[in-house]
């Protein structure tokens, strides 16, 4: 298997997925044949910083994000992280992948794998392909891994 698409169960497709994901993969691969993985969902915190790739239409290279609500990944991309021993230190999924492609702000976390090649090549769709089908706060919102939020 070369690739695999990687998505939660709460998230919302947005029109045109198929197309849009074909499109995708036709264009990363188009620039880099050699890419590890691909955000098709992700929470953008940087999203003024990140900018399309010249000589693409949809495709960013993505800044420190949160969320795995969906990506595409390569063999190799899944070799890396595997590499990397990510069950000798425990983090969320979502902490792990920019630690591995060298972009996350906790130098604290970071250390824990500074003797790991972190040179995971990731790319994002834009737009993104996917969103959660509720945020924090929303009717309906349930979270396994956050805490409620309160209301007074």
């Amino acid at each position: 298997m070369r690739t695999v698409l990687i998505l939660e169960d709460d998230i919302d497709f947005q029109p045109n997925f198929k197309s849009n994901l074909k499109r995708t993969l036709q264009e990363v691969n188009s620039h880099d044949p050699d890419w590890d993985l691909v955000y098709v969902g992700r929470k953008e915190l940087s999203p003024n910083v990140e900018s399309i790739i010249p000589g693409t239409k949809n495709l960013v290279i993505p800044r420190y994000s949160y969320w795995t609500l969906g990506y595409i990944i390569s063999n190799r991309g899944a070799e890396k992280l595997i590499a990397g021993r990510p069950f000798d230190n425990i983090l969320p999924v979502d902490e792990y992948i920019p630690i591995m492609y060298n972009d996350h702000p906790e130098n604290d976390w970071v250390h824990y794998y500074e003797n790991t090649t972190r040179d995971l090549r990731v790319y994002s769709a834009y737009p993104l392909l996917v969103y959660p089908t509720h945020f924090a706060g929303d009717k309906g919102w349930y979270s396994d891994t956050e805490p409620p939020i309160e209301v007074l």
